[in-house]
C-alpha cells in the first residue's frame, strides 16, 4: 500500500465515525465520546485508511461494551507525535490474550462468544495501518474494567499549508528541542530532508530564523548518511522523496544506534495529485480533451437523478470557457441539466445550492485551485458524496497512471472528446454505483 496523505478537518474523522456506527451505537445505546484539544483543528494522515484505524477500533469498543455504555475516543500532542486514545468500560482482556491480539486470526477468549461472526483479522489490519503511518499501538487492559486501545503517529506538518505559517507549528516544535541548548554554545543542526529546491530553501528560512544551522538531503538514501555522519539535534523530514521515500527513511533512521534518539518533525510538501484523488476524484483526465476518453468517464460514473421528473445534472467548474461550452452542448443535448461555473468559488457556491449529481472540475485555475474545491466540497455534507471528474492541463505519464490506478477510473483528454465517449463515461460510473 501507498498513504496518500493530506490535511484534513479533526471534525471530519468525528463526523465520518459517527455516520458509519451510528446504528450500532443506537442498537446498544451507546454513548459515544470525542474529547479532541482544541488548539489541534487539522491532522495531515492518509484520509481512507486513518478513518479505518478509528472505525476498526471504535467498532471493537462498541461491540465488547456493556449496553448503555460510553466508549471515549481522544488524542494528545506528545512531543511531535500524535498519541489517540479509544476507550471503552466493557468486558477487558484477560491478560493472557494481550501478547496476541494483533496477531492474524486471533481473538480474545473473553470476547469469542460476542463477536462470533469475527475472524480475528480487524486488530491485525489496524496494526499495519498504523504502520503504514509510522507509528506503534498497543492496548492497556484488565478484565471485566474496560479496555484502552492506544496508538501513536507522527505529527506532520503540511509546509504547502497557509495554516503552518500562522499557527508556527513547526517554529514551535523546534524551538521545543531547541530549549535544552546551553546559552552561548554552537547553534543546534537541523537535517532538512527535502528534494524540492524551493521548498528546502523556506524550510531553511524557517528553521534558522529558531536559531539553527542547516544542512540539506535531497534525496533519502543521501539523509541517511548524513545523519549518521552530522547526528544533527532535529532532523525535518518530507514524505515524497527519490531514491528511498520518507517512511522508509524514517525506519531505517530510528533503527540506526547513532540516529535512532534524533527527534524527527515530518513536514511534506503535499503532493497535489494524491491530495485530488484522496479527496475522492472518481476519474481523471488531461486537456486537451478527447471526446472518446470524456464519454468512458462519464459512463463510469452512472449518474441517476433524484426524482423521475428531474433530469440528471452536471456541474462543470473550469475557467475554459471554450471547453466548459463543448461540455455543456454534449451533455445538454443528451438530456442532462448542465451548471458552469468559472470560478472555483462559484463552483462550491453552486454545488451546495443545487447539489448536481456529478461534478466535472477543472485543477488549474486562478484565485482558487480545483485542489481546493475539491477539499472544500469535501466539507460540506450536502456535497460530500458528489462523484468529481478531475480535468486538468497536466500530462500524465503511464508510471503516474499506473500508480493512480487505485484511485481513479481512467484518464481523460481534454481535447477532442465525442459525444458518444461523454456519454459512455456517465453510464460506467453509474453502473459502478448500482452494481
Amino acid at each position: 500500500m501507498e498513504l496518500h496523505v493530506a490535511s484534513y478537518p479533526v471534525s471530519y474523522f468525528e463526523e465520518s465515525v459517527m455516520r458509519v456506527l451510528s446504528a450500532a451505537l443506537a442498537e446498544k445505546k451507546i454513548n459515544l465520546e470525542f474529547r479532541f484539544p482544541p488548539d489541534i483543528e487539522e491532522l495531515v494522515v492518509d484520509q481512507t485508511r486513518f478513518k479505518q484505524i478509528l472505525i476498526n477500533l471504535v467498532s471493537n469498543a462498541v461491540k465488547f461494551s456493556h449496553p448503555e455504555g460510553t466508549v471515549c475516543v481522544s488524542f494528545q500532542r506528545v512531543d511531535n507525535d500524535l498519541e489517540f486514545s479509544v476507550r471503552d468500560s466493557g468486558i477487558g482482556i484477560p491478560p493472557e490474550d494481550v501478547p496476541g491480539l494483533f496477531r492474524p486470526f486471533k481473538q480474545s477468549a473473553s470476547g469469542r462468544e460476542m463477536n462470533r461472526e469475527g475472524i480475528g483479522l480487524g486488530l491485525a489490519i489496524t496494526k499495519k495501518l498504523v504502520d503504514l503511518h509510522g507509528g506503534t499501538i498497543w492496548v492497556q487492559s484488565k478484565a471485566g474494567e474496560g479496555t484502552d486501545f492506544r496508538f501513536r503517529i507522527p505529527m506532520i506538518v503540511d509546509a504547502g499549508s497557509e495554516r503552518m505559517v500562522q499557527a508556527g507549528m513547526l517554529l514551535e516544535a523546534l524551538e521545543r528541542q531547541n530549549r535544552s541548548t546551553v546559552e552561548g554554545a554552537e547553534k543546534p543542526l537541523a537535517l532538512v530532508i527535502e528534494d524540492a529546491q524551493q521548498a528546502g530553501e523556506l524550510l531553511r528560512l524557517h528553521i534558522e530564523s529558531a536559531g539553527y544551522r542547516v544542512e540539506i538531503a535531497r534525496n533519502g538514501s543521501d539523509a541517511v548518511d548524513m545523519a549518521k555522519r552530522l547526528r544533527p539535534n532535529v532532523i525535518t523530514l518530507d514524505l515524497l522523496l527519490p531514491v528511498k521515500d520518507g517512511w522508509q527513511v524514517l525506519k531505517e533512521l530510528k533503527r540506526h544506534p547513532l540516529c535512532k534518539h534524533i527527534p524527527v518533525i515530518i513536514v511534506s510538501i503535499i503532493d497535489e495529485k494524491s491530495l485530488g484523488f484522496s479527496l475522492g476524484a472518481v476519474d481523471y483526465f488531461v486537456k486537451p480533451v478527447s471526446r472518446d476518453d470524456l464519454v468512458q468517464a462519464l459512463d463510469r460514473v452512472h449518474i441517476l437523478p433524484r426524482s423521475a421528473r428531474q433530469k440528471p445534472s452536471v456541474l462543470v467548474i473550469d475557467d475554459d470557457r471554450a471547453a466548459t461550452d463543448l461540455i455543456h452542448v454534449i451533455l445538454e443535448n443528451e438530456g442532462y441539466q448542465v451548471f458552469k461555473a468559472y470560478q472555483g468559488r462559484e463552483g462550491v457556491e453552486i454545488a451546495t445550492r443545487e447539489r448536481p449529481d456529478l461534478i466535472i472540475l477543472d485543477l488549474i485555475m486562478p484565485e482558487t485551485s480545483g485542489f481546493n474545491v475539491a477539499y472544500q466540497l469535501k466539507q460540506i455534507p450536502a456535497t460530500r458524496e458528489i462523484p468529481i471528474i478531475i480535468l486538468t492541463s497536466m500530462e500524465i505519464d503511464d508510471q503516474t497512471h499506473e500508480q493512480l490506478g487505485a484511485y481513479v477510473s481512467g484518464l481523460m483528454n481534454k481535447a477532442a472528446f465525442t459525444k458518444k465517449d461523454l456519454l459512455r463515461e456517465i453510464g460506467n460510473i453509474e453502473s459502478a454505483r448500482w452494481h
